[in-house]
């Protein structure tokens, strides 16, 4: 009975992971909206209710800010964060660049010189 259990737990696992979507991320400076290369990009679905807590992407940005990452369809909010050598990430931008072909942008700003 306990191999059958886990027989059938496996079948479920493997079989909730559902349908991923590649999604186009671009990373941008929030006073320029110039492209962040090299930027730490992590998404993750937000999904309280989802009996098996679908699994999110990361990856580095490219020279053009931008990274493609692998997502669990259907969902409409995800958690996030990007991460780059002299730069912090602003989570409410005051203006916002226009997507032109990303599904998803996050804002950076560069960090102010040491003295």
């Amino acid at each position: 009975m306990k191999n059958v259990l886990i027989v059938v737990c496996l079948i479920c696992l493997g079989g909730c992971q559902g349908a991923r979507e590649a999604i186009l991320c671009r990373v941008v400076d929030v006073d320029h909206f110039q492209p962040v290369c090299d930027a730490k990009v992590w998404l993750q679905p937000w999904a309280p209710i989802h009996p098996f807590w679908p699994a999110g992407d990361k990856g580095v940005t490219n020279a053009e800010g931008e990274v493609t990452l692998s997502l669990p369809k259907d969902f409409w909010w995800y958690f996030s964060f990007a991460r780059a050598d002299g730069y912090s990430q602003v989570k409410h931008p005051e203006r916002l660049a226009e997507a032109r072909g990303a599904d998803w942008i996050l804002y950076m700003k560069r960090d102010a010189p040491e003295k």
